[in-house]
């Protein structure tokens, strides 16, 4: 699971768990809800920046945060030797 995902998923269950509507946490984080829908399933088109004030903004710690960076792989961005370019 990318962090990415792991951020998303862990900013619903916090929404979920706070009783706390989409169209309210996007008042909240200063969004809509149309964009706190797409960040809880990880949309492309939604900032790392979005999803972690979201969480912050739901009183997430650094350290809640932090664990969960910490404990995902990140995914690899480079390019395929497939493709016959070299990793950098």
């Amino acid at each position: 699971m990318n962090i990415k995902v792991a951020l998303a998923k862990r900013a619903k269950s916090m929404r979920q768990e706070k009783n706390i509507t989409q169209q309210r946490l996007a008042k909240l984080i200063g969004s809509s809800q149309s964009r706190v829908a797409k960040l809880e399933v990880a949309d492309r088109s939604v900032s790392m920046e979005l999803l972690i004030r979201s969480l912050v903004t739901m009183g997430a710690t650094q350290s809640q945060i932090g664990k969960i960076v910490g404990t995902r792989k990140v995914q690899r961005t480079l390019p395929s030797k497939k493709r016959g370019l070299a990793k950098r």
